[in-house]
């Protein structure tokens, strides 16, 4: 159990080497980031939030989109590659493919939620 699940704005401020405000101007336009608030306002950030905040300084620095150009990026990479054909009606076999393990991802997140439940009863 090596890093840690929540990250405080300043570590996260630090590992992408971006000032804090910048990290709370991409909360307010990138939907797919929402840091957890605790007392005072304090951030703190989930592994999957960092992991999408160097995503969005690769697209925004290195790749050189714009916002919107990021947002739409980010849009696309969220959807599922499923392709329907002329029926736009879901078939049990495209069910299935979206939901390839549904006990493994509820496992996951009930054991995210008790590791959010320690950190903030640490607090």
């Amino acid at each position: 159990m090596g890093e840690k699940l929540f990250k405080s704005i300043g570590d996260v401020s630090k590992e992408l080497d971006l000032p804090a405000h910048i990290l709370r101007f991409w909360e307010d336009n990138f939907k797919n980031v929402r840091p957890i608030r605790r007392s005072g306002n304090r951030r703190y950030y989930h592994v999957k939030d960092v992991e999408t905040l160097h995503r969005i300084k690769e697209l925004l620095y290195k790749q050189k989109y714009t916002i919107k150009g990021a947002q739409k990026v980010l849009r696309q990479e969220a959807l599922p590659n499923t392709s329907y054909k002329d029926d736009v009606t879901p078939t049990k076999q495209t069910e299935k493919v979206a939901y390839p393990d549904l006990r493994n991802v509820l496992s996951s997140v009930l054991n995210e939620l008790k590791a959010l439940k320690k950190v903030l009863n640490d607090s």
